[in-house]
């Protein structure tokens, strides 16, 4: 009698052949009287096959005598072959499907929770100055972002104040104050002997 080949086997006595290993199961010797599943982390999608085949990065299946690896989610990563499980991007990250890495946010944007398949733009108001931010900074008083997706909050211009944080834009100092400079929080009240009719300005006039 013949031993049967790698990726085949018989079961039973008087065979007249022998019969190749379903997908997802191999005979690594010769002479197998069964087949053996695929581990998990490895699959084989095809029949009478000696060996399995690991799950690329990327990919994982957690179960055996699998034909396929399944593609990790969006938002999940396997960086090693032979994978039985994706793993979450941490905050501050996110990744595609089938992806091997996670990516840091841009300036100007966040993942605040685990798993993140896009980052989110920081609002009208906020910021984030660094790559990777799982959340947006507040602009603190004395300035203001108009735009959401930013990463630097602007020093209110001369002749305007933000009282509070968080503003998206600043206010012109009324008729009677001014501000001097960028980055003002407040505005001051025109000293007896100077007026300043318009909104908006930075500097007070002499009576005449």
């Amino acid at each position: 009698c013949s031993n049967c080949t790698r990726g085949y086997y018989s079961n039973s006595e008087g065979s007249s052949s022998c019969i190749a290993c379903k997908a997802g199961h191999v005979a690594e010797t010769q002479g197998a009287s069964n087949c053996t599943a695929c581990s998990m982390g490895r699959s084989q999608p095809a029949s009478g096959q000696r060996e399995c085949e690991d799950c690329s990065e990327g990919t994982y299946t957690d179960e055996e005598g699998s034909t396929s690896c399944q593609n990790c989610d969006a938002g999940k990563t396997s960086d090693s072959s032979l994978a039985i499980v994706c793993t979450d991007c941490p905050v501050g990250k996110y990744s595609s499907t089938a992806s091997t890495e996670c990516f840091n946010c841009t300036r100007g944007f966040f993942a605040a929770t685990e798993g993140s398949s896009s980052c989110r733009a920081c609002r009208a108001g906020r910021a984030s100055q660094k790559q990777g931010a799982s959340n947006c900074t507040a602009c603190p008083t004395g300035r203001s972002q108009p735009a959401s997706g930013q990463s630097e909050c602007q020093d209110c211009a001369k002749g305007t104040y933000a009282d509070a944080e968080d503003s998206s834009s600043c206010i012109a100092c009324e008729a009677g104050r001014v501000s001097e400079k960028q980055g003002a929080t407040n505005c001051t009240a025109c000293i007896a002997g100077k007026y300043q009719s318009a909104t908006g300005n930075y500097e007070c006039e002499d009576c005449s």
